[in-house]
């Protein structure tokens, strides 16, 4: 093999360990940002949801609210208007809770209240926007806690309102003592109301914080990742270049600097009239130009000899 292609086979060892290199860091940067992309994935559509069940519950309040200040003076109509609205949000904020915990593709999800809740979601098109994986054990504990407390809102709510009807029938009919015997009941009845929104919200927001500190920590393991892996491509591309410089140095100091320095010694001897030096036999045997040189240099100390003992001999006869 000649020095140029022993050379070539250097240069395209060093490439391919730098292609190496640059394919591993190429790799880490996409598991990386994979990694980073599901976690995304996962958790906004959970925290997406949360805010949905956060604004369906002010709006079931608003509605409550509505119904239970209409006057005397306005259409008892009303009352059942605000009525439905609120049963409609509160049946959202269950959907987007159940949603959550058992996961949006889920059988159990899909079956509950005989599919109703699931028909919901599919004409909001929330199925297009939202894919939500069944919850973790931990989280899931804290969504089924608001259960009891959405269920107690809604039957005080209920009953709130019902109060506020019949106050309303009693003062039109003239029956003032019997509308303020009931005054009282339905001033307890919100304020269960509101006790149960306040426990709600609670639940929601402790939810929410535990939600942000996975997501925290998610991410502090997505940087750790990140230092780790960079570290180590880092620590490649050092090893990879002292190797290079080490492998390059050695191999063009045996190939080129080495041989060269000897044949040079050889050329020194023979311009004194030392033609007993000897060129290194591994030199002498290589395929390369280096060898042939050395093959070359060799035959003409051996062509000097013969010449010189041709000429001691025509010395002597004469």
């Amino acid at each position: 093999m000649s020095i140029q292609q022993k050379l070539v086979a250097l240069i395209s060892a060093t490439s391919l360990s730098v292609i190496a290199v640059g394919t591993l860091a190429i790799y880490s940067i996409n598991l990386i940002t994979d990694r980073f992309t599901t976690v995304i994935s996962e958790q906004t559509p959970i925290l997406q949801s949360t805010q949905h069940a956060l604004l369906a519950i002010d709006n079931a309040t608003s509605n409550l609210d509505s119904a239970l200040l209409v006057d005397e003076s306005e259409d008892p109509k009303l009352i059942e208007i605000f009525e439905t609205e609120f049963d409609k949000y509160i049946f959202e904020f269950d959907m987007y809770l159940n949603a959550i915990a058992l996961g949006s593709e889920s059988e159990e999800f899909k079956a509950l209240n005989s599919g109703h809740t699931y028909n919901l979601w599919i004409e909001n098109k929330l199925d297009k926007e939202l894919t939500l994986a069944p919850h973790k054990d931990e989280s899931k504990e804290i969504l089924e806690e608001i259960g009891p407390f959405i269920e107690s809102f809604t039957l005080n709510s209920h009953k709130a309102i019902a109060l506020k009807k019949e106050i309303m029938k009693l003062k039109s009919k003239g029956e003032e003592s019997g509308a303020s015997k009931l005054t009282s009941d339905f001033r307890l009845s919100i304020t269960k109301t509101r006790e149960d929104k306040r426990l709600i919200i609670n639940a929601a927001e402790e939810y929410i914080q535990k939600e942000a500190e996975e997501i925290k920590e998610s991410i502090e393991e997505q940087e750790s990742l990140s230092k780790t892996i960079y570290s180590i491509v880092i620590g490649l591309v050092i090893f990879n270049i002292a190797a290079v410089l080490i492998f390059g140095i050695y191999f063009v100091r045996k190939l080129i600097v080495l041989p060269i320095q000897n044949l040079t010694q050889m050329a020194i001897d023979i311009s004194i009239g030392k033609l007993d030096s000897k060129i290194d036999p591994k030199i002498l045997e290589s395929k390369d130009e280096i060898g042939k040189l050395a093959q070359a240099f060799d035959r003409t100390v051996i062509s000097l000899k013969l010449a010189m003992k041709e000429q001691s001999k025509n010395q002597e006869k004469a």
